[in-house]
């Protein structure tokens, strides 16, 4: 029997991608939360390949803007990020502000890591 062209290249496509999911794959867990308290938190999960290095959250805790924030404290925050977005609320019909915080519940064997970042002025 012969095989096609195009499941054999969906299956080598899937078994490449769990590969690279069991390797590098980091799960997290995500809590938003309505500042107003007018709306019900939600929780999910998701997965991701690559962390992102949050460069403007560590900003915020430097004591000084001369001193340097220590690597492992730069990566603590970037796998426990706690950010602002707007919501829709549906009870209250209107976009809310919300916090969202994303926290890493699982490491990969490999840790790929995102560190670009925009110079600002």
């Amino acid at each position: 029997p012969k095989k096609s062209k195009r499941k054999d290249a969906h299956r080598n496509t899937s078994s490449t991608f769990r590969l690279l999911d069991s390797m590098q794959g980091i799960s997290f867990t995500i809590e938003n939360e309505f500042i107003t308290g007018s709306g019900d938190p939600t929780i999910s999960t998701t997965r991701s390949l690559t962390l992102e290095l949050s460069y403007t959250q560590s900003l915020l805790h430097m004591k000084s803007k001369e001193s340097f924030l220590p690597f492992r404290q730069l990566l603590g925050l970037s796998l426990r990020r706690e950010m602002r977005l707007r919501a829709w609320c549906a009870k209250t019909k209107n976009y809310e502000t919300v916090v969202q915080r994303k926290t890493a519940s699982s490491l990969p064997h490999l840790l790929s890591l995102s560190c670009a970042c925009a110079k600002a002025g």
